[in-house]
Order: structure tokens, then C-alpha cells, then sequence
């Protein structure tokens, strides 16, 4: 078996921001506490002006919740009481995205996202479990998300020791997701079919991981958490695909599969929400690798803070069919010799790819526009 390894950068994407411009002219909004609110159910709606909490690039200002707790136990209401609120974000343009509420200093208290029991891959509605709980001080916690609204329910919990009032912000900055396939230039497509996903790590950790399609919607039944090395066994339809990866829990809304070593994890209340549950790191080398054919392609990366995610892109296209940009005639992610000599064979063949133009005959104006695109170095 022939394995390709390739070593990609971190994720991040640098926050530009132009793109958060929209937002200048409003002032942040502050939303307080509510009481009772110890539980799900009378969880404070956090949700800004109404169409959600909006993030505003640091240092400044941000939406914000704040409150007043010492203590976890009774119900009731009372600054001794847990706080629940029910985190509501404003959507934003498509894209991949890391989000993080943190608190504006150390007084003490921790923070947790909430979710649903999972149990033999049933959800249990109703339930309440933690997804992640911080371990930093000042507090804070990490999602992921694509752009439009998302919710979730945040535990705020203090200690007798604590100094009791706390204002927690909420952030977004723009994430990236690093592109793992076939070619030179580790971009090309994967044939449609079957394909072998799995995740490797440096130390060794338990890996989980999710597949989601283009429009970053988690496919049912793409799930892996990985303790075992058969990894994810699927068929892929052409299209673009994204993978979530972590060590121990990949959260999500989703089943786990009936296949997955591990169907017991807590899973999100509602879709959109992409967390891990582990606080680990660093871990030095972390990464994908797709076998496809017998060839094994593979990039890593690390983690370099608790309760980080990795994404991951490919490609996948259906081999016999026309390559959708004739410059790049076989389909190998790159414009080179190579296509020349492919396209000249099914031109010569008469083959239905050798319409480059589209006509509906195979002439010399083929010729002509194969050339045009392939000097130009791509369409």
C-alpha cells in the first residue's frame, strides 16, 4: 500500500476586519441574568437585541452576558444557584467559524455548554449533561460553527469563594480548513466510490471525527470516534466534504453510527453546534489520511489549545466523467503535460470529452479552446 503524507499549517484564518463592518455602528448589548434560571428550562434567553448575540473584534467591547453566582446546589433562583442561559448567535455570512465565550476576568466562577445523554445511540430528550467544561481561568469555551443562528444552553457556576458577579463576552473569528487530496499540490479529487477516512495522532489519543457536506451539514452516519484503526468505511458522491476532527468527543447533534466504538457521548440540543469535549493539548501531530484505491494520502497539523477542532476539505469526483475545466483534461488537480497528451488521445478517440467547446462535435476548434485554457494555467 502506497501512503503520501504532507504536513499542513495550523487552521486559522486571520480575522479581516472588513468583514465584521457591518457591525461598527451598533453599540454591544449586555444581557443580565434573569432569576430563577437554575436549570434548562428557565435558562435565560440570551439573544442581543433579539436577532441574537453579535461578536465585535477585540479589544473591543462585545455582547454579553452577566450575573451574580457563588454556589451550584438548590433551585429556586439566588445568587447560591447555578445559571443557565440559552445562548442564541447572530447569524453571519456562510463559512467556517470559531466561537468563544469568555469572562472579562478571574472571579472565580466556571463555565460549561450544555447538552443531551446519548445512551447505545439513542438521544435522550430532556436530559442535561456537559459537552465542555472549562478549564481556564478567566473562563471560557469553545464551538464551532458555518454561519447561521446557533443555540445552546451555558452553565455558569460559582464557589463560595468567588467574588460572585461575573460578565462573560462573545467572540467569532473566522477559522480555516485545511485541504487534503490526490495530485502534486495535495487538491486533487478523489474518485467517487468508496474511500477510508481515518485520523492518526502524535502522542497517541483517542480520535472522533465527523464528515459534513458543502453546504456544512453533518452527513447522518459519517461519524467515527476512532480507539480503533478500522476507521470510517463510506461511499462518496461527487461533491466537496468537510471533516470535524478532535481527540476523545466530537460534538454534534447526531447519533452516533451503529458501527462506532463508542456510542455513549453527550450530543448538542440543537444542529449547527460543533464542539470538543477535551481540554488535552498540545498535541503535536494530528491529522487526516483517506485511502482510496490502495493509496493512502494524509496531512497533519496540531492542537495548540484546549477544546480545539480541525477541519478538514476534499474533493470527490466521478473519474469517468468530463474534467469541468479542460485545461486540467485528467482531472489531476494540476495543468500540465500530462493533460495535453490525455486530452490529444480523446480528442483523436472522438471521445465526448473532447468537446471542450461544447458544440456537440469534436472539431479543431477543440483544439483551440484546450490550448486557450490550458496556456492561460486553468479556466
Amino acid at each position: 500500500m502506497e501512503t503520501i503524507h504532507r504536513r499542513a499549517g495550523l487552521g486559522w484564518a486571520v480575522c479581516v476586519m472588513g468583514a465584521w463592518a457591518t457591525l461598527a455602528h451598533a453599540q454591544p448589548v449586555n444581557v443580565p441574568e434573569i432569576e430563577p434560571n437554575d436549570n434548562k428550562t428557565q435558562a435565560t434567553l440570551a439573544n442581543g437585541r433579539g436577532n441574537g448575540m453579535r461578536a465585535f473584534p477585540p479589544p473591543g467591547d462585545t455582547d454579553s452576558i452577566t450575573g451574580t453566582s457563588t454556589g451550584n446546589g438548590g433551585s429556586g433562583g439566588g445568587i447560591a444557584t447555578a445559571d443557565y442561559f440559552l445562548m442564541q448567535t447572530a447569524a453571519t455570512s456562510a463559512g467556517l467559524y470559531c466561537y468563544y465565550v469568555e469572562g472579562d476576568s478571574s472571579t472565580g466562577q466556571s463555565t460549561s455548554m450544555r447538552g443531551l445523554i446519548q445512551s447505545s445511540g439513542i438521544i435522550i430528550p430532556g436530559t442535561d449533561v456537559s459537552i465542555q467544561t472549562n478549564v481556564s481561568t478567566p473562563t471560557k469555551d469553545i464551538w464551532y460553527g458555518t454561519g447561521p443562528q446557533q443555540k445552546f444552553y451555558l452553565k455558569v457556576q460559582g464557589t463560595a469563594a468567588t467574588t460572585g458577579a461575573y460578565a462573560i463576552g462573545y467572540r467569532c473569528v473566522p477559522y480555516e480548513a485545511i485541504t487534503i487530496g490526490t495530485g502534486s499540490d495535495n487538491r486533487g479529487p478523489f474518485p467517487s466510490g468508496t474511500l477510508v477516512i481515518s485520523g492518526f495522532s502524535t502522542p497517541t489519543a483517542d480520535l472522533d471525527f465527523w464528515v459534513y457536506d458543502s453546504n456544512f451539514h453533518a452527513i447522518p452516519g459519517y461519524g467515527h470516534d476512532d480507539p480503533d484503526a478500522t476507521g470510517l468505511n463510506r461511499t462518496f458522491t461527487p461533491g466537496t466534504y468537510y471533516v470535524a476532527l478532535t481527540d476523545q468527543n466530537l460534538v454534534n447533534e447526531l447519533p452516533s453510527p451503529p458501527d462506532d466504538a463508542n456510542r455513549n457521548k453527550p450530543v448538542s440540543d440543537f444542529p449547527g453546534i460543533i464542539a470538543s469535549s477535551s481540554p488535552v493539548f498540545p498535541i503535536n501531530t494530528i491529522g487526516l489520511q483517506i485511502n482510496a484505491g490502495g493509496t493512502t494520502y494524509s496531512v497533519s497539523t496540531s492542537k495548540v489549545h484546549a477544546f480545539q477542532v480541525l477541519f478538514f476539505v476534499f474533493s470527490v469526483e466521478d473519474p469517468t466523467a468530463c474534467a469541468p475545466c479542460p485545461a486540467d483534461f485528467n482531472n489531476d488537480g494540476g495543468v500540465d503535460g500530462a493533460d495535453v497528451t490525455a486530452f490529444f488521445a480523446a480528442w483523436e478517440a472522438g471521445e465526448l470529452c473532447g468537446d471542450t467547446n461544447g458544440d456537440g462535435g469534436i472539431t479543431g476548434d477543440d483544439v483551440g479552446t484546450f490550448f486557450a485554457a490550458w496556456e492561460a494555467g486553468g479556466c
